[in-house]
């Protein structure tokens, strides 16, 4: 997410926020790569072993 300018009570405001990665706790990894994967389709950085999971999308990290 690209925030460039922001209208508050209108006024517009060049405030430069981006975000470029968050992350989201999870009980099963597994059902959760598995959804980001065969259902959204996305590419999933992780080796089945590992404690999390990471993956990029239009320049934003997401771990889980």
């Amino acid at each position: 997410m690209n925030i460039d300018h922001l209208k508050i009570k209108g006024v517009w405001l060049n405030v430069g926020i981006k975000f470029d990665a968050f992350g989201i706790f999870v009980k099963d990894l597994k059902v959760m790569i598995e959804f980001y994967r065969d259902i959204l389709g996305v590419e999933i950085e992780w080796d089945g072993n590992g404690p999390h999971a990471e993956f990029r999308h239009e320049g934003i990290r997401f771990m889980i």
